[in-house]
């Protein structure tokens, strides 16, 4: 698992370097490498055989023929052990000496061409094919026995076999010189050059006497290039490759060396400070947004680009005027003002005469104030006598009345504050005299004209008799007053009555006289007029 982590670990650190750096340029140049670190045989079939896998080490050269063809010439050493106790799938464990009968080392030599797939990247894909000669020895590390004659320790036998090479790598640029490459490369040995005869393994130059026939090598290579490319922008892509060679310092590129521009908005992703500019916005030097009414909707899609400031837009930059009276919503004070009606420069409407209704609405534009009006703005005239209700005091004013200004009838009195009935009663009676009632009538009438006279009865007494006997006399006589002006047609629900018998508060004579005492015998009614 641990192994698995580093592997893991070199790999993304190889795929961050190879990010950050140049591409290289192979055309005409020179570079020297060394690679490992395994090698594991197989036999005729590609499969298992009794070598384990092993190490190997290789030097190289490589010489740029173009910008994508390479010429690669390489040498190096390898060593692995055999497995006797192995029935099967040997090669997938790794050398083991204390186990081994026989040694396998090879010094292998190489030519072959790579093709670099993608020449301008930092991240090279490539492909190589070629020739290679192998320079085998077999030796013995025990007397090996159950043959023919036991084969000493150090027995010693060489061969050697011409082969082909295949492979597939990548290699990533760490810096425009140095490279990091991972290589899986195969050799299949095709012809025996020549072989050590008679030897305890047989004749190993006939390949079916070989408990292998060739090797794959999974290695990793570093590689030094001479000589520096040019990259006049610095963007990481060679002038030689750089379809833009004047990009921007601090640009992000594509692998043509031409800047990314995310947005389309002219400048390019590295230096935007607002990569996500939407399409058709006019920007600033650093790819942010121009708005020059502040509104929300940058310059270039605003399609109102002088809105007034705090003003609430729509999507194309617009002010809303919601209630549609030309005061934009964010400074309209009054934003559900109806249709129609004249507005002030806060969006609210105008109403000169005050009655509730806008101007622009009101069709009765000069009402006089205090009347009620109609959804028009017109006053209303329940009783048509020519005075507005609101302002009538007197609204049921029969047809063809003559009226005062209030409303009211002129042959009819209007109400006073107070009026002081000292009545005469007969005895046990609470009914007031004849000339209590000519007042009370003249008062009735003037009720029912002035609709919304109010009145309050209060019933007062001298000092004779007991307070208890004197509270109920005042309160029976005020009650005397409100039954009689029930009966001439004034609504109960428009007086109050109320007794306070003999409270010395409320005397305005001197109860040691006739007249004092008849004076304090009275009934006074309040209105609530003025």
């Amino acid at each position: 698992m641990r192994g698995k982590i580093l592997i893991l670990t070199i790999l993304m650190g190889v795929l961050l370097f190879a990010v950050t750096a140049s591409a290289g340029d192979w055309a005409g140049k020179t570079a020297i490498g060394i690679r490992g670190p395994l090698f594991t045989p197989f036999d005729d079939h590609f499969g298992p055989e009794p070598f384990r896998t092993g190490l190997m080490g290789s030097l190289f050269i490589k010489q740029g023929l173009s910008n994508s063809i390479v010429l690669d010439l390489s040498g190096g050493y390898a060593m692995t052990y055999d497995d006797p106790t192995a029935t099967k799938d040997a090669n997938l464990k790794f050398m083991k000496k204390d186990l081994a009968n026989v040694k396998l080392t090879n010094i292998p030599l190489g030519l072959t061409l790579d093709c670099y797939l993608m020449p301008a990247s930092k991240i090279q894909p490539y492909l190589l094919a070629g020739i290679g000669v192998d320079m085998w020895k077999v030796k013995t590390l025990k007397v090996i026995a159950d043959t023919p004659e036991d084969i000493p320790i150090d027995t010693e036998v060489k061969f050697t076999d011409f082969g082909f090479k295949g492979g597939v790598g990548v290699n990533f640029w760490l810096t425009e010189q140095f490279s990091l490459d991972i290589l899986g490369k195969l050799t299949y040995n095709a012809a025996n050059l020549s072989s050590d005869k008679n030897t305890f393994l047989g004749d190993l130059s006939k390949f079916k006497n070989r408990p292998f026939r060739g090797y794959f090598e999974p290695s990793i290579g570093l590689t030094y290039q001479f000589g520096k490319a040019k990259d006049s922008d610095h963007d990481g892509v060679l002038d030689k490759f750089d379809e833009c060679p004047d990009t921007p310092v601090g640009c992000l590129i594509d692998v043509k060396g031409c800047p990314i521009d995310g947005d389309g908005d002219g400048v390019c992703d590295g230096i935007d400070k607002c990569p996500d500019t939407p399409r058709g916005c006019i920007v600033d030097i650093t790819g942010c947004p121009l708005d020059t009414d502040g509104d929300g909707v940058c310059d270039g899609l605003d399609k109102c680009p002088n809105t007034a400031p705090a003003s609430v837009v729509d999507k194309n930059g617009c002010s809303l005027d919601s209630d549609g009276d030309r005061v934009p919503d964010g400074l309209d004070k009054c934003p559900n003002t109806p249709l129609g009606c004249v507005v002030d420069e806060n969006g609210c409407p105008v109403d000169a005469d005050g009655d509730g209704v806008c101007d622009g609405l009101d069709k009765c534009p000069d009402t006089r104030l205090g009347c009620t009006v109609d959804k028009n703005g017109c006053p209303s005239d329940i009783d048509g006598d020519g005075v507005c209700d609101g302002i009538d005091r007197c609204p049921t004013t029969p047809p063809d009345t003559k009226v005062d200004a209030s409303g009211c009838p002129l042959n009819i009195k209007p109400p006073v504050k107070k009026i002081t009935l000292n009545i005469k009663y007969r005895t046990g009676s609470f009914e007031p005299d004849a000339a209590s009632k000519e007042i009370l009538d003249d008062l009735a009438e003037t009720m029912m004209a002035y609709t919304g006279t109010k009145l309050e009865i209060n019933g007062y007494t001298d000092d004779v008799g007991s307070d208890a006997s004197n509270m109920v006399l005042s309160r029976n006589r005020a009650n005397g007053v409100k039954d009689y002006l029930v009966k001439k047609g004034v609504p109960s629900d428009r007086m109050t009555t109320q007794g306070f018998g003999e409270d010395p508060g409320y005397f305005v004579g001197d109860n040691k006289t006739a007249e004092g005492r008849q004076a304090n015998r009275r009934v006074d009614i309040l209105s609530n007029e003025n």
